[in-house]
């Protein structure tokens, strides 16, 4: 269950009907860049963003904000020229990986402690033109890094390094990738293409491994009618029990699919069909790409593409009414954008803007306001 993010004795910007959030408006925040480093993989209402000395008393750096708190969570006094994205808080923010470029093309990734402001650690990525390594997750234990067929597994307070490959007879992952909150297993979905155009047949494999040992735990095939199709985004619940993916079906008749599936079996408990199609063009998806899913508190249900919301326990699919009354229209006139959404409760989702001073170029306020939430279960 996510924490209430109330902060006490603090006298709030915005009314939020009952839920009453911080708008760090006029701080240092003022002197965000625009360019948001990392988030948690389910938001939890941590936030790290990339600020800039455009004054003296506001050195470079790297500030982790918790709206949960009335101050920072903890400042990284890093150089942030040569940070490259993505770079991810572990999923209690205590940690945050920074990818750095150095000499090259070699890519460096960096963990700092969050509250203690310290590198603690540091690895160079593989290095392959064709085959580029990303960082994919962090946790408490361990950084992640993929490349097509391959797994890059660093635990970083032991300073062990193991990779392993995928076998052969597995293509490479689609975009979709989870890391268990232990830091055990590894969950990432291949696709296969079978046969010759206009005869090709297309079907995905849901897998489980050990992070460490490559090996293979349990698997599950999807298919519908083999048509071409991908996971674009895969996410699990709070309490790591249960498993959603998203399913996307190509071109000439698009369509999604929320598949629902416990974690410890690959068994599938609901295949949820009605969803909005993905659209490339939609403005808001665009500035927060990795929130494609978004898992409700107490495994309610989920939030897809800042457009629905799917109950867990029916399979209905609802709108998602009120969002862009909150944040804007899709492309706002006055140039604000999305920063992070955020399941504050089972009623509430927290929607954190950043929107541009008028009176000084380059600075950027951020505001907070709130939605209510569909209402879930079989009596909703």
């Amino acid at each position: 269950m996510l924490p209430e993010l109330a902060v006490p004795q603090v006298d709030w910007s915005v009314p939020t009907d009952g839920h009453p959030y911080r708008a760090y408006t006029g701080t240092s925040l003022s002197h965000w860049t625009g360019q948001v480093l990392g988030r948690a993989p389910d938001p939890t209402g941590v936030l790290a963003t990339l600020i800039e000395a455009r004054t003296g008393d506001v050195p470079a750096g790297v500030t982790v904000w918790d709206l949960a708190a009335p101050e920072p969570r903890g400042r990284l006094e890093t150089d942030p020229s040569g940070i490259a994205s993505p770079c991810l808080l572990s999923p209690d923010g205590a940690y945050v990986a920074l990818t750095r470029r150095s000499a090259g093309t070699e890519r460096v990734v960096e963990v700092w402690e969050t509250a203690g402001g310290r590198r603690i650690a540091s690895r160079a990525l593989p290095v392959s033109a064709d085959d580029p390594a990303a960082v994919r997750a962090c946790t408490d234990q361990v950084v992640v890094a993929t490349m097509r067929r391959s797994c890059w597994v660093w635990r970083y307070q032991s300073d062990e390094l193991r990779t392993f490959e995928f076998p052969d007879a597995r293509p490479g992952i689609a975009p979709g990738l989870v890391v268990s909150p232990c830091g055990k297993y590894l969950m990432v979905a291949h696709r296969y293409v079978v046969g010759d155009a206009p005869d090709t047949r297309c079907f995905l494999e849901v897998c489980v491994y050990g992070i460490d040992s490559g090996e293979l735990l349990g698997n599950q095939r999807l298919h519908h009618e083999y048509r071409s199709s991908t996971i674009s985004a895969m996410v699990l619940s709070h309490d790591g029990r249960e498993l959603a993916l998203l399913w996307d079906f190509d071109a000439p008749e698009p369509a999604r699919k929320l598949v629902h599936m416990l974690a410890s079996s690959g068994k599938i408990i609901r295949i949820v069909d009605g969803l909005r199609p993905p659209d490339p063009s939609d403005a808001m998806v665009a500035q927060l790409p990795n929130r494609g899913l978004i898992c409700l508190p107490e495994n309610a249900g989920w939030i897809v593409d800042l457009r629905q919301v799917v109950d867990a326990e029916t399979g209905a699919v609802l709108p998602l009414d009120g969002f862009a009354a909150a944040s804007g229209d899709d492309a706002p006139a006055d140039g604000s954008r999305l920063i992070e959404v955020i399941p504050a409760s089972e009623e509430q989702l927290l929607i954190v803007s950043a929107q541009p001073s008028d009176g000084s170029p380059g600075v950027w306020n951020l505001q907070t306001r709130s939605i209510r939430l569909p209402k879930l279960g079989p009596f909703q």
